[in-house]
């Protein structure tokens, strides 16, 4: 059975987000989501930069077993708690580890051209690969 990554919320106010607090969500346990089937990862890197998109909020995936991760979320917190500037890196490759700043995506970027951008489709399909309870 796969070890399911955790999702971490970071509650921030930001002066450049599209709702006053929102949230910058970092997906940890990075290490054993890397070594997941490719289209799975797919998916839910698609739905994990749709639903922080929607929010305005950035999305970044973190592991304490890779310094250079933990270096980004010590930057991240770092941004919160000393008021420091983002470091405007992005990374969107989902065989890579996920550094989304709020407002650096698009819609088109996450779905691609002419899909179905609603929420319903977005929950639909990560619920086929993944049914709730």
């Amino acid at each position: 059975m796969e070890k399911s990554p955790g999702i971490r919320v970071v509650r921030g106010l930001r002066p450049d987000a599209a709702v006053p607090g929102a949230a910058d969500h970092l997906g940890s346990h990075y290490d054993a989501f890397q070594d997941w089937d490719p289209e799975k990862k797919k998916l839910v890197c698609r739905t994990l930069r749709y639903v922080a998109h929607v929010n305005g909020a950035s999305l970044q995936f973190f592991s304490s077993t890779d310094s250079a991760l933990v270096k980004k979320a010590k930057e991240l917190i770092g941004q919160y708690a000393f008021g420091g500037v983002t470091s405007g890196q992005l990374a969107q490759d989902y065989n890579k580890p996920l550094l989304v700043p709020a407002g650096a995506d698009s819609l088109a970027g996450i779905l691609g051209v002419g899909a179905d951008a609603s929420q319903s489709a977005v929950k639909n399909a990560f619920v086929a690969q993944y049914p709730q309870i």
